[in-house]
C-alpha cells in the first residue's frame, strides 16, 4: 500500500473512531441528563399508583406541584410543545408500568403559537419519541427533517456546543433540584416581553400545532383516557399583549366547543386567576414557587369537583 493511501486510510479510521467516541459520550452524558430524560425516569420508575399525568410545557412544569394533588406525576418539560407531546405522551404510556385515567394538557395561547414549531433541539433527545420524517412530510419540509433524523441517529453531538456547555455548567435543561422563573432558568421577562417573544414571530394559531393537538386528543380518546385542558395563570400584561398580537382566545374556545365532553374532555380556565397578584409570578407568564403551591391547591379543588381526584388526597406522585 502506498504511503499516501496508508495515511488516508489511517485518517479515515481515526476520524471514525473519534466520531463514534464523541457520539457515545454525548449520548451517555448530555443525552441522559436532559430534563426530558429525567422526567421520563420520574414516570417510569416513580411511585405507583398514579391517577393523573401532568404533561406539557413550562406552564405546566412550574404551575403544578404534583405531590399536592395526591395521585399525580408531573412530567412536563420546558420547551415542549404539541408536536413533541404528540409523540412523547404515547411513548410514556407505552413504556410505563402504571395506568393513568386522566391527562392534563396545557391549553394556553402560547400552546398554539408557531414560535417554536421547528424547535426540536437537541435532536438526539427528542428523537427518542418524535417521528421526524412524519413531521417533515406534514410540514412539507422533508429534507430538513431528514437532516434532523440523521443527526439524531448518526451525529448527536454535531452543532450542540451550547447544549454541551449547559450540561457542563448545569444550566437550562440540566439543572437539578427546584428550578423555575427567578431561579436562573430563564432571564426575567415581564408579561409584555414574554408575549412578544411568543407571538411577534410565527403564526399565533399555527396549523401544525392545531393538527398535533387534534391528534393528541384523538389518541387519548382511543386509549380511554380522560383529558383536562388547562389554561394556566399568566399576568395581566401577558394576556393583554398576547391578544393584541393575535393570541385570540376565541379560537381556542371553538376547539373547546368541538372537543369538550363532560367526563371525557374537560376544560379549566385559570388564565386570569392571579391578574391582581403579580407577586405569585416569577416572570410574565410563569408562577413562582408560592404561586405554584397556591395554584395547585386551586387546581386540586377543580379536579375534585370534576370527579378526577378524590376529596381526600392520596399518597404518591411527583
Amino acid at each position: 500500500m502506498r504511503p499516501q493511501l496508508r495515511r488516508a486510510v489511517a485518517f479515515v479510521v481515526c476520524a471514525a473512531v473519534l466520531h463514534v467516541g464523541l457520539s457515545l459520550v454525548y449520548a451517555r452524558t448530555v443525552g441522559r441528563a436532559h430534563d426530558a430524560r429525567r422526567m421520563d425516569a420520574r414516570w417510569l420508575f416513580g411511585p405507583r399508583p398514579v391517577a393523573v399525568l401532568v404533561a406539557g410545557d413550562s406552564h405546566a412544569r412550574f404551575g403544578v406541584e404534583a405531590p399536592l394533588l395526591g395521585s399525580a406525576i408531573n412530567v412536563a418539560v420546558p420547551g415542549e410543545h404539541y408536536l413533541k407531546t404528540l409523540y412523547r405522551l404515547p411513548w410514556l404510556l407505552r413504556k410505563g408500568r402504571r395506568r393513568v385515567t386522566t391527562v392534563l394538557l396545557p391549553f394556553d395561547a402560547a400552546s398554539f403559537s408557531g414560535f417554536k414549531t421547528d424547535s426540536f433541539e437537541p435532536e438526539f433527545v427528542w428523537g427518542r419519541y418524535v417521528d421526524y420524517l412524519e413531521v417533515g412530510r406534514r410540514k412539507g419540509d422533508l429534507l430538513s427533517y431528514l437532516g434532523r433524523w440523521s443527526k439524531a441517529r448518526l451525529a448527536p453531538y454535531a452543532g450542540e456546543l451550547i447544549t454541551s456547555v449547559q450540561y457542563v455548567t448545569a444550566t437550562k435543561h440540566f439543572r437539578r433540584g427546584q428550578t423555575g422563573p427567578g431561579s436562573g432558568l430563564v432571564v426575567f421577562e415581564n408579561g409584555v416581553q414574554a408575549a412578544r417573544r411568543h407571538f411577534a414571530r410565527g403564526d399565533p394559531f399555527d396549523r401544525d400545532m392545531v393538527w398535533a393537538f387534534r391528534r393528541i386528543l384523538t389518541g387519548c380518546r382511543r386509549a380511554g383516557l380522560r383529558v383536562v385542558l388547562v389554561r394556566y395563570p399568566v399576568t395581566r400584561g401577558y394576556a393583554r399583549e398576547s391578544r393584541r398580537l393575535g393570541g385570540d382566545p376565541s379560537l381556542r374556545d371553538e376547539l373547546v366547543g368541538e372537543f369538550a365532553q363532560e367526563g371525557t374532555v374537560d376544560h379549566l380556565d385559570f388564565e386570569g386567576l392571579y391578574f391582581d397578584q403579580p407577586d405569585l409570578f416569577g416572570d410574565g407568564d410563569h408562577l413562582n414557587v408560592f404561586g405554584k403551591r397556591a395554584f395547585t391547591t386551586e387546581l386540586r379543588s377543580a379536579l375534585v369537583e370534576l370527579g378526577v381526584l378524590p376529596a381526600s388526597p392520596a399518597g404518591g406522585g411527583g
